[in-house]
């Protein structure tokens, strides 16, 4: 960590000292939740802690992808604003066409959004929500969508498993084109953080609306993805 925090200083410099630093767009960001611990021979050297979230790394729980991030843009982001408005890696395509004046492909599903808007605190426009998928995820869940402050989890009706670290089993790879997402758990998220009450029965129209957007998506996806077999 020092390291990093060492070497971005040094190009965050540069830019500045180039007389660029004012008006270039600067994003940083993690990958996902701290390591699952124990999940392999070298795992015990992890560290970090999700805090009050439910799951880690590899999970389809907050723990496992809801990450800090951090925007630097002088001439157009005032600095020590804090928004709460969630954004995704796929949101970074979108944003740089809208900041390069490109447009967004149109060949192909785009399933981000300019985060522009929030950087002047506006809501975003966001047509697709935020949605993940995780076939080899550690938990039951292997996909999730948030919409608003709601989030559904998705689960399959028998749980695949593969060897770590010894990439796809050929036997067992055409599974992750059949996975079904047969289970679903409802959250509010601005309530329950820790994703500890599933509301599935005290909001059954929510639920059906919400597992409905998640299993079309995960089909898109399963769709686009490339065959294992």
């Amino acid at each position: 960590v020092t390291q990093l925090d060492y070497e971005f200083g040094r190009l965050v410099s540069t830019i500045d000292d180039m007389g660029d630093g004012d008006d270039t767009f600067i994003m940083f960001t993690s990958d996902n939740g701290p390591e699952t611990l124990n999940r392999y021979p070298g795992a015990w050297r992890s560290h970090g802690s999700p805090g009050p979230l439910r799951g880690m790394k590899l999970t389809m729980w907050e723990g496992g992808y809801r990450v800090p991030g951090i925007v630097r843009w002088p001439k157009k982001v005032e600095a020590g604003q804090v928004s709460h408005e969630p954004i995704c890696g796929v949101d970074v395509l979108p944003t740089l066409c809208e900041l390069a004046g490109a447009e967004v492909p149109t060949d192909r599903p785009i399933d981000g959004a300019s985060i522009y808007p929030a950087l002047e605190a506006r809501p975003l426009d966001r047509s697709v929500p935020l949605h993940w998928h995780y076939f080899n995820a550690m938990d039951w869940p292997k996909a999730s969508l948030r919409d608003g402050d709601w989030k559904i989890v998705g689960m399959p009706a028998s749980q695949y498993e593969q060897r770590v670290g010894g990439g796809f089993e050929p036997e067992k790879s055409n599974l992750i084109k059949q996975l079904t997402l047969d289970s679903f758990e409802l959250y509010n998220l601005r309530h329950d953080l820790s994703e500890s009450t599933d509301l599935s029965e005290q909001e059954p129209k929510r639920l059906k609306t919400m597992a409905a957007k998640l299993t079309r998506l995960h089909e898109e996806v399963k769709a686009e993805s490339p065959s294992w077999a």
